[in-house]
Formats: C-alpha cells, sequence, structure tokens
C-alpha cells in the first residue's frame, strides 16, 4: 500500500506533516475499554478547552486549517476541517459520540493533538495507492449516501485512488467507499498537521 501526495498539496498547506500506518487483521468489533477510555478522555480535555478558546476556530491547531482552506477558495463557514467539526462538538459539551472501536480510536487521538486524522478500510477500496492530489477536469467523486457521482471542479485537493477505472477520484472528506467500518479488515489511519501543527 503506497500513499503518494502531489508537490503542490505542500505549496498550498505549509508545514503541512502527514503520517499513515496500516494496521492488518484488525477486529473492529469487539468492544475496546482502553480505546473508549481514551476516546473519552481526549473528547473530555477537549471539551474543557472552552474555559480558554471562546470557539473551535480560535485554537492555534484549527486556525492554519482555515487559512488553508480559505487560500483555496474554500468557504470555512460551509465546509470546517474535521478537527474543527469535532472540536466545536466537544466544546458544547455531553457525550461523547462513538462509531466504532477504530473510528473512536482516530478520533481520541486527532481530538488529543488537535489535529485532523480518518482512516480507510483497503478492503474495500481495492486499490495499492491512494494519491493527495488537485483534481483535474471531468473528475468525479461519490459523496457520502449518494449513489451517484458528480463532477468535481479542477483544481480542488482530493484523494486519487487507483483501481479499475484509473481516473475516477473521490475527496478525502466525502466519500462512501472505504470508509473505516466493522469487521475484521485493514485500515489506513491517516493523521494530518498543518502549519508547523504536528500531526501525531
Amino acid at each position: 500500500m503506497r500513499y503518494a501526495i502531489a508537490p503542490e498539496i505542500f505549496g498550498l498547506f505549509p508545514g503541512m506533516r502527514v503520517a499513515v500506518a496500516v494496521a492488518e487483521g484488525v477486529d473492529n468489533t469487539s468492544p475496546r475499554p482502553a480505546v473508549e477510555a481514551l476516546w473519552r478522555e481526549s473528547w473530555e480535555r477537549a471539551g474543557a478547552l472552552a474555559t480558554e478558546y471562546a470557539n473551535a476556530q480560535s485554537h492555534p491547531h484549527v486556525a492554519p486549517w482555515r487559512g488553508a482552506f480559505k487560500a483555496m477558495g474554500v468557504s470555512s463557514k460551509e465546509f470546517r476541517s474535521s478537527i474543527e467539526a469535532m472540536l466545536r462538538r466537544a466544546m458544547r459539551g455531553g457525550e461523547p459520540f462513538s462509531i466504532n472501536p477504530l473510528v473512536d480510536f482516530y478520533n481520541g487521538i486527532s481530538l488529543r493533538h488537535i489535529s485532523p486524522a480518518g482512516g480507510f478500510d483497503l478492503n474495500q477500496l481495492g486499490t495499492d495507492l491512494l494519491e493527495l492530489r488537485l483534481s483535474r477536469a471531468g473528475e468525479e467523486f461519490l459523496a457520502l449516501g449518494a449513489s451517484e457521482p458528480e463532477l468535481v471542479p479542477a483544481g480542488e485537493v482530493s484523494v486519487r485512488r487507483r483501481r479499475e477505472n484509473p481516473d475516477a477520484p473521490f475527496r478525502l472528506a466525502a466519500v462512501e467507499a472505504g470508509r473505516a467500518g466493522a469487521g475484521d479488515a485493514h485500515r489506513l489511519p491517516r493523521l494530518r498537521g498543518a502549519g508547523g501543527c504536528r500531526g501525531a
């Protein structure tokens, strides 16, 4: 499995660091008390930041993502980075949500470091290469819950997978196929940092 990043991405996100790990033979169905504890602790620590910051976007690890989105012409009100959205939720208080052990794990790491993280199920992706790059004219992506793909404007940051149709990419934050779900599978967690923020 390879995860490639096009050089122009680093121009858009100066100081960005990406850590990638592949986990094989993961049982993602059984309860994981240690993961539950990590997730709850990270959620509560993030929630306590409401006493230090007026809102999630004012956190110094979130601000660089807002700036990068703005530089690309993406509205930060309409499209928030995953870490901003999750931090906002935690700062509102309440119980942490739970999806499955693996997602809860990388969400816990994400909130602990205030840095975006995510994962893909490699078995569902059916590829040996993921490439983070700018989209090209005529490319499509399949949004979460959608049955039909839609065109992606050229120049958007996206992840491309090599598969039966090598010119069919999907967006990093809006992908149906390959989301980390339940079951025993191969996973590809990612941690990202922008503007000099550590990703792991």
